[in-house]
C-alpha cells in the first residue's frame, strides 16, 4: 500500500468511483409578473440535487441564489423536478433577462453525497439539506442560526485515504506520545464545521447543559463531561466504546440528537478528529501553519485559527477565525474537544507505530481523549497532533466536543 505524509484532496460533485444519476431536459423560464424563475428538470433516479444558476456560462455565485426552493438541496425522487428562485431577493442590483441565464443541474449519488450537510434543530427538526459548497449556505456560514438552531457539517474525504497520523520529532512542541504512525479510513464522513454551541445543547436536552454555563448561545458548550455525551461505562444500558460499538444511552446529548433527527451522530474517534483538523496540512496546525512556540508565549500562526492563553484568555462564540481547508473553524485553539478513544489509565500512552485501519484507540482504561487546545492553554496543545485526556466524568468549562455523521448514515435521508 503505497504510503503518504499527508494527502490534501479537493472535492468534486459526485466522485467517479460512484454511478451518478442523470440529468436531462433542463429549461429556465422568469416571469415578469411575479419576478420567479423557475427551472425544470428530469431526473433518472432518486439523487440528491444540487444547482448553479449561471450568465453567460458562469455562476453568478452560489451567494447570490442560496434562497433557491424546490426540488433542490435535498433528496429528489426520479421524475421530474421543479426549482423556483426569485433573483431580486439577494441580487437586487440586477437586471434579469430569462436568456442569459441557463441552469446547472446535478443530481449526487445517494452515496456520494454534497459537502455540506445542514441538519434543523429547531422548526422541522431533523430536516436535512445538501450545499454544495459553504458559499451556497442561505445566510451564509455567519449567520447566527448556524451556531446556535441548526448544525452544519463537513464531508471529510477519507474513504481510500492513508495518512500518517502523530508528528516528526522535529516539530516544535512535540510530545512523546505522538508516535508517526500511518492510518487507513475506509468510509468517508461528515464532521460539524463548529464545536457544539450552548444554543445546539438547549435544543438537544430541552433545558441548559449545565448550571455553570456562559450566558451565548454562541459559545461552544461547556462542563459536559464524556458520559453525559455518550453514557456511562457500567451504567444501564452500559457504554463503553469500542466493546459496546456505537451504543449511546437514550438520556445523554447523543441519545437525544438521534432521536431528534434519526441519524447516528457521534463524537469522533481521535484519527477522525486529527485527520479532520488537519485537512491535508502535515504541520503542526492546520492550514499549512507551523507551531512557533514551545513556551507559553503567543503564537503569530495560532492567532489566525484559534483562542488561547497568551492572546485573550477568554471564551468566545465558534467560527470567528480562519476556518481549515475542509470548512472546520476552531480545531486549533479556542476549546477543547472530546474524542472517542480510551487513552490509558492516568496518562495518555504512546501510540503503536503499526499501520492501522479505522482505529478505535484501546479497548479499555481510565482516561478518554481531548483534541484541540484551548483559550486557556499554551500554544502548542492546539497543535493537530497533541494528545491529552481526562476520567470521562470530568465535567469542565474549557472542554466541549464536536460532531461526527457517518456518510452511510444520511444516505436517502
Amino acid at each position: 500500500m503505497k504510503k503518504t505524509l499527508m494527502v490534501a484532496l479537493a472535492f468534486v460533485g459526485t466522485s467517479a468511483l460512484h454511478a451518478a444519476p442523470t440529468v436531462s431536459d433542463v429549461a429556465v423560464a422568469f416571469d415578469g409578473t411575479t419576478r420567479m424563475m423557475t427551472i425544470g428538470y428530469s431526473l433518472s433516479e432518486k439523487a440528491v440535487v444540487t444547482v448553479d444558476i449561471q450568465t453567460n456560462g458562469v455562476s453568478i455565485g452560489a451567494e447570490k441564489f442560496a434562497d433557491v426552493a424546490g426540488d433542490v438541496n435535498g433528496v429528489v425522487k426520479a421524475g421530474r423536478g421543479t426549482i423556483s428562485w426569485r433573483p431580486e431577493h439577494l441580487w437586487p442590483e440586477q437586471k434579469f433577462d430569462t436568456p442569459i441565464f441557463t441552469a446547472q443541474v446535478k443530481a449526487w449519488a445517494l452515496d456520494a453525497p454534497p459537502p455540506y450537510l445542514v441538519v434543523w434543530l429547531n422548526e422541522e427538526k431533523g430536516k436535512v439539506r445538501y450545499y454544495e459548497s459553504e458559499a451556497a449556505l442561505p445566510g451564509g456560514i455567519g449567520d447566527n442560526v448556524y451556531r446556535t438552531k441548526r448544525l452544519v457539517m463537513s464531508r471529510i474525504p477519507a474513504k481510500g485515504v492513508t495518512w500518517r497520523m502523530g508528528s516528526p520529532s522535529t516539530e516544535t512542541g512535540r510530545q512523546a506520545n505522538e508516535t508517526p504512525h500511518y492510518v487507513t479510513f475506509t468510509n468517508d464522513y461528515y464532521m460539524s464545521v463548529f464545536p457544539v454551541t450552548e444554543g445546539q445543547g438547549i435544543l438537544v436536552w430541552g433545558h441548559k447543559p449545565a448550571v455553570n454555563v456562559f450566558g451565548n448561545d454562541g459559545y461552544p458548550v461547556g462542563f459536559c463531561s464524556y458520559n453525559a455525551i455518550r453514557g456511562t461505562k457500567g451504567g444501564t444500558p452500559d457504554i463503553d466504546w469500542p466493546s459496546t460499538t456505537t451504543n449511546v444511552a437514550p438520556d445523554s446529548f447523543l441519545g437525544k440528537l438521534r432521536g431528534k433527527t434519526s441519524l447516528m451522530f457521534d463524537i469522533p474517534t481521535e484519527a477522525q478528529w486529527e485527520y479532520a483538523a488537519r485537512a491535508g496540512s502535515p504541520t503542526g496546525y492546520c492550514n499549512n501553519l507551523d507551531c512557533l512556540t514551545a513556551e507559553d508565549a503567543e503564537d503569530a500562526n495560532l492567532e489566525k485559527l484559534g483562542w488561547y492563553r497568551k492572546k485573550d484568555n477568554a471564551r468566545h462564540v465558534v467560527g470567528l477565525k480562519q476556518a481549515n481547508t475542509w470548512g472546520l473553524y476552531d480545531v486549533c485553539g479556542t476549546i477543547w474537544e472530546w474524542t472517542r478513544d480510551w487513552v490509558g489509565t492516568g496518562a495518555v500512552a504512546a501510540y503503536d507505530a503499526a499501520d492501522v485501519t479505522d482505529p478505535p484507540g484501546l479497548t479499555s482504561g481510565t482516561w478518554r481523549s481531548r483534541r484541540g487546545g484551548c483559550y486557556d492553554n499554551v500554544p502548542y496543545a492546539a497543535r493537530c497532533a497533541f494528545r491529552t485526556a481526562n476520567t470521562p466524568d470530568t465535567a469542565n468549562g474549557n472542554i466541549s466536543f464536536r460532531l461526527y455523521l457517518p456518510v452511510s448514515e444520511v444516505v436517502g435521508k
